[in-house]
């Protein structure tokens, strides 16, 4: 963009930037395209927008022009040097206090000013795209996106992260019984010992033979997700972590369950319970085992994120392993264009294109696409490589085309060797987590169900009072003038408030933790000092109806963790109630649990009714499918995932950015693609078009361009095909070109004129702004370029005429004025 470009009028009269908005506002008044493209999302109470772009300042405008909602706040983030071009238009220090606009390299310090904080945790804060952002004509905006959305999702999430927490609370309840071999017996046993950890990128298909090779003298590392490719290779790990509560983790990680019980689960506390649940070997829990405060809890190994890479790898560190080798740790594209290794869904379905990435260079030296989750994972690995430095434990990628990460160096396997080196993991595992007798597993059992049954009774007793509190807060209101006579209900609102501090305070926390998201809506965004008494009481009403629904909610989840308690130790007995676990399993959909307990209390099925042994038959089938079924949430979501959508934007942003790197991979990707999906051909050969543009290779580029729809040879096309037929002397297409792009819009009559000028077509070129000016006489642009176009052939008269005519409309543009001046002087 010309930081010293023109406004141009639109056909209604309003003024834009070409460049950011091209025609968009040439059909119809923007108010008419701004009420149909937002219709009530920019006009929501208590809440905070933070708008990307102001459409030449036409959105802004708008947006002043709106009743303002009550406690809604609007921050505008816009491109520097469109800021400055705006300040001719506006005064941003009169701007009304509850409307802002910064640069967006500034938004993190400008919203928090504006207080977005409370906004986030009450999840009333709306990122909108204006027109231009959406269409990013103007490449500046992509790359802006791109940066802002990257760092908003980040505040988001860690503002939010204390939120959500109850579907992990949740989880943790239904594990507490598994979650019995804290991974603090591990730390730091393993100092002889090298790690291998392996993860899903593509690189891991590279190190399979090597691996084999070596499994007897290394410690091998899997995160789950890939259990399915390595049974497929016939290698078995020794460790497999895994770390989401949600199911559909378990969608991508339950072949773990056909591991032998050899191997060691490592996990987080709410791992999932349809893995930890069917569990057959040993297992050790990261991070606590309470989701309440209980002496020495915290006493672990903590897990960390974003992913179970992230985690896996903090693991490896704490065990204390002399080395530490990565394979399939990639985080980021490969040269062909993948970004899992294969077997997986995603590179059965292809990889996720039409998001924008940042480009990472890999340690053989390339430049690659890789996904904002794995540029943040890729931060999160570098901050525990540096841990593992400062312990003397040295980390490695073994692939020279994984992105390079700061503290980790890449050695390729030709450089190792572990002759006559033989690995003991196994059995210092064994020594570290021996099999539990009954009587202590029953022990133990019955210490968490008596921490549980003292927490659900705190939670009644809180419930009620919460109750009596919130009765008390409706009555403190219920009669106006009688301020005197009601404050004894302040008094006991005071009583029960100072009880939930003292003498439930752990459980009152846990409640709180619990149900942050509930107590949080009775936090106020509104900074006014002066509160009225019905603010007061609404406050008082959300806070104390927080208490009452989380404890319902939690009663709910501690009596299902009593219950599933109870059938752990009924587990545990010599002559169990079969049906009753049966029933348990069932309820928890943990089919495998049933075979796994058979073989742990070495019972004989054939002993058991014939119901019972078809139950037991059942659930075997049941578990079966399941690990058989590929038709899962996480295949669908890697459908919708690898959508082409925003791919076309894309590849027209790389070509700005000059990235033919880029452009060459998306390429490769794309054509992965077409394989599934159609749209994929068209949107193939156009990034090839732009590839060989940018490489100069301009024959290549013309046919690749002719291979398109011409449905899809838009404005960006036709600019680039005109300009290559011009260099390639085909002159009659460049003159097709620019004779199309003159109809998209006007500002292209200069350079059609130029063309044709050039070509020793003068009564044409002129023509080219007179049949224009004959239907549009105001048009000051159009004008104006007609005089430059007569000063330059030496028409000095038609020059100053049409200056005159600019002058007359805008006496202070500054274009027409500079050639009057030249003509004043001949």
């Amino acid at each position: 963009m010309d930081v010293n470009e023109s406004f141009l009028k639109s056909s209604f009269d309003e003024e834009y930037l070409y460049s950011i908005n091209r025609n968009s506002f040439n059909k119809e008044p923007s108010v008419s395209i701004f009420k149909r493209l937002y219709k009530d999302k920019l006009e929501k109470e208590n809440s905070f927008y933070i708008v990307l772009g102001t459409d030449s300042g036409l959105l802004l405008s708008y947006i002043l022009l709106q009743e303002v909602p009550d406690d809604t706040r609007y921050l505008f983030i816009e491109l520097p040097h469109v800021i400055e071009q705006l300040k001719h238009k506006f005064d941003f220090s009169d701007l009304p206090e509850h409307i802002d606009i910064c640069p967006i390299d500034d938004w993190q310090d400008k919203a928090g000013d504006f207080g977005i904080e409370l906004y986030l945790f009450k999840d009333k804060c709306q990122y909108i795209k204006s027109l231009a952002a959406i269409d990013s004509y103007l490449p500046a905006y992509n790359s802006a996106i791109l940066s802002f959305e990257q760092d908003f999702q980040s505040l988001r999430f860690f503002t939010r992260a204390t939120l959500a927490v109850s579907p992990f609370m949740d989880t943790q309840l239904k594990n507490i019984c598994e979650n019995s071999n804290p991974a603090y017996v591990l730390k730091d046993q393993f100092k002889t010992e090298t790690c291998v950890l392996l993860a899903g990128g593509p690189s891991l298909d590279e190190s399979i033979d090597w691996l084999k090779s070596n499994q007897d003298s290394i410690v091998i590392m899997a995160v789950s997700r890939i259990a399915k490719k390595l049974l497929q290779v016939g290698l078995i790990p020794d460790i497999v972590v895994s770390v989401d509560p949600f199911e559909i983790s378990f969608d991508v990680s339950k072949e773990q369950l056909l591991f032998p019980d050899s191997v060691l689960f490592i996990h987080s506390n709410n791992v999932t319970p349809f893995l930890l649940g069917q569990w057959p070997g040993k297992n050790v829990f990261m991070d606590r085992r309470y989701p309440w405060d209980v002496e020495d809890d915290e006493k672990n190994l903590m897990s960390c994120g974003p992913t179970v890479t992230n985690t896996a790898l903090k693991a490896a560190i704490d065990m204390g392993f002399s080395n530490i080798l990565l394979s399939g740790v990639d985080l980021c594209f490969s040269e062909k264009g993948v970004t899992h290794a294969s077997g997986s869904n995603e590179a059965k379905i292809g990889p996720t294109l039409g998001q924008s990435g940042k480009w990472v260079e890999t340690y053989r030296g390339n430049t690659v696409e890789t996904l904002i989750v794995f540029e943040q994972a890729a931060e999160g690995l570098s901050v525990e490589a540096l841990r593992a430095k400062e312990q003397e434990t040295d980390i490695y990628n073994l692939s020279a085309n994984a992105a390079k990460i700061k503290h980790i160096t890449h050695i390729p396997t030709s450089a190792l060797s572990f002759t006559n080196e033989h690995c003991q993991f196994k059995e210092k595992v064994n020594q570290l987590i021996p099999t539990k007798p009954t009587h202590a597993i029953v022990q133990d059992y019955n210490e968490v169900l008596s921490q549980v049954k003292k927490t659900l009774a705190d939670i009644k007793t809180i419930a009620l009072l919460a109750k009596d509190a919130l009765k008390a807060n409706n009555k403190l209101f219920e009669n106006k003038g009688q301020e005197t006579e009601n404050f004894k209900y302040k008094v006991q609102m005071d009583k029960i408030e100072k009880k939930l501090n003292t003498k439930f305070k752990k459980t009152a926390k846990f409640v709180k933790n619990f149900g942050i998201d509930k107590f949080i809506a009775s936090a106020q965004t509104n900074s006014s000092t002066e509160w009225s008494n019905d603010k007061v009481e609404e406050t008082g009403r959300l806070y104390y109806q927080a208490y009452i629904d989380t404890c319902n909610s939690l009663i709910i989840h501690l009596e299902s963790t009593r219950i599933r308690i109870l059938s752990r130790i009924e587990e545990q007995k010599p002559h169990a109630n079969v049906s009753t676990l049966l029933a348990q399993w069932q309820k928890d959909k943990i089919p495998g649990r049933a075979k796994n307990w058979l073989k742990a209390k070495q019972q004989d099925v054939n002993q058991y009714s014939d119901e019972i042994k078809e139950t037991f038959a059942t659930f075997e089938q049941q578990f079966k499918d399941v690990i058989a079924n590929e038709d899962t949430r996480h295949l669908a979501r890697t459908k919708s995932e690898a959508s082409l959508h925003g791919v076309r934007r894309k590849i027209i942003t790389l070509f700005h950015q000059k990235n033919i790197d880029a452009l060459k991979t998306l390429a490769q990707s794309l054509k992965l693609h077409m394989q599934t999906n159609s749209e994929a051909t068209s949107l193939y050969h156009l990034c090839l078009a732009y590839f060989f543009t940018a490489d100069k290779s301009e024959a290549l580029a013309l046919e690749n361009f002719e291979l398109l729809p011409n449905d899809e040879i838009l404005e960006d096309e036709l600019q680039q095909i005109a300009a290559i037929a011009f260099k390639l002397e085909n002159y009659s297409l460049a003159k097709a070109c620019l004779n199309q792009l003159s109809v998209i819009a006007k500002i292209y009559i200069p350079q059609h004129a130029k063309l044709l000028l050039l070509l020793g077509e003068k009564e044409a070129a002129i023509e080219c702004y007179t049949t224009f000016l004959q239907k549009h006489p105001e048009d000051t642009f159009i004008w104006c370029s007609l005089g430059v176009f007569n000063f330059d052939i030496g028409a000095i008269e038609a020059a100053r005429f049409a200056f005159e005519r600019v002058l007359a409309t805008e006496s202070d543009n500054s274009r027409a004025k500079i050639y009057m001046e030249k003509i004043s002087a001949e």
